[in-house]
């Protein structure tokens, strides 16, 4: 078979109306048919035909097939909706619209009415609007959804989730929540774990810690020992370290200045631990948890410790050290002003990115401290051609 390359306009006509006639299409094959079904008839790819026709309808003309659009009626696109509810136990959702359904169109749909939403409004369905409502609650509400559903129909794989006469759909979740079967399953059941937990529940768990440990002030890595999630905290307190200031009558951040070297190391590399982190936490993972996990900020861990290296070490782990070349912020400046006399112009991002004299965009952006490159050659002619 030919490259999908090397096909002239005439070839690609010509294979098109033997494609057409194989499937027995009087109006010719639709974008959906060859996308299905190309490779099975050595028939080049829909993205080969878009490429040269740029639409369907070029290609259809070119190809002697006349263009008939079945222009409905409001009754119309009403009795397709309903029917399809009869079909499938649900009201079409955008992705039903694209041909592989007996359904308009989404490009009538947004034509007559505007958007799906709109469609539905003008038939008073109002079915449609709760489940898209439905989708754009918080994260946790949408996991509670997707644990009552696994729970109601016993769904506890994907197969039998996605299987289910729903709506929204079973995909609808998974791309709204941007997680796959596993990530969601396990949030959702976790989730619903938490979910009928009361303030006074969470306390009797937190105090049953604290009298199997003995200890005056129970840690986030004293929870996770007994399988307590700082979730059911955070869901009464906004925090862990919030509870701990009202339940314990600490204060959490003047407490921290009180903390010897050796307890802040301690507590780093049990919160190391905490994130699964056998390199040792990160800046941006002290930004993330620190809060929800009760450990003091990453500011006072430097105002003890001047860099994270120093802690690193400290704490018996191998500071990360980068394989590139550091540079200064003159040299940063000088390597930029000797591409732009090379040049004789200002170089745009891309430009940047492929000059091999120079670090890369995001390095220069650092040193500079700007993201903008009108900016960062602000900074480099300013101080070059003073």
């Amino acid at each position: 078979m030919k490259s999908n390359h090397n096909y002239t306009r005439e070839e690609l006509i010509k294979k098109y109306i033997e494609f057409s006639n194989t499937l027995r299409k009087k109006d010719g094959a639709s974008s959906v048919d060859i996308e299905r079904f190309a490779s099975k008839h050595n028939m080049p790819s829909y993205f080969t035909y878009k490429k040269i026709f740029k639409k369907m309808e070029t290609l259809k003309i070119e190809a002697g097939y006349n263009i008939v659009k079945k222009e409905y009626s409001d009754n119309e696109v009403l009795e397709k909706i309903n029917d399809f509810y009869k079909k499938n136990k649900r009201y079409p959702a955008r992705a039903d619209c694209s041909g592989k359904n007996d359904f308009i169109s989404y490009y009538e749909v947004l034509k007559r009415y505007g958007s799906l939403k709109n469609m539905y409004a003008k038939f008073g369905i109002k079915e449609f609007s709760t489940n898209l409502i439905g989708l754009k609650k918080e994260d946790d509400l949408v996991l509670q959804d997707v644990a009552d559903i696994i729970i109601k129909y016993d769904a506890n794989t994907w197969t039998k989730f996605r299987e289910l006469k729903i709506s929204p759909a079973g995909k609808a979740y998974k791309r709204r929540l941007n997680m796959n079967w596993f990530e969601m399953y396990n949030k959702a059941m976790d989730a619903n774990k938490t979910r009928f937990l009361t303030k006074e529940d969470v306390i009797k768990k937190y105090e049953d810690v604290k009298q199997k440990l003995n200890k005056d002030i129970v840690g986030v890595n004293d929870l996770k020992k007994f399988n307590i999630s700082t979730k059911s905290f955070t869901k009464f307190w906004g925090s862990y370290a919030n509870f701990i200031e009202e339940y314990e009558q600490v204060d959490v951040q003047v407490k921290h200045f009180y903390y010897t070297e050796e307890e802040l190391i301690k507590m780093y590399i049990d919160f190391s631990n905490y994130l699964n982190k056998e390199e040792g936490a990160s800046d941006a993972d002290f930004e993330k948890y620190a809060a929800e996990y009760g450990i003091p900020s990453h500011g006072h861990y430097r105002k003890k410790f001047t860099t994270a290296s120093n802690l690193k070490i400290k704490a018996g782990y191998e500071p990360i050290r980068s394989n590139y070349p550091q540079f200064t912020r003159e040299q940063i400046i000088e390597l930029m002003y000797k591409a732009y006399k090379k040049h004789k112009r200002k170089l745009n991002r891309v430009e940047i990115k492929k000059e091999k004299a120079l670090p890369s965009y995001v390095t220069i952006g650092r040193y500079l401290n700007e993201t903008s490159v009108k900016k960062i050659w602000e900074i480099v002619l300013s101080e070059k051609e003073k």
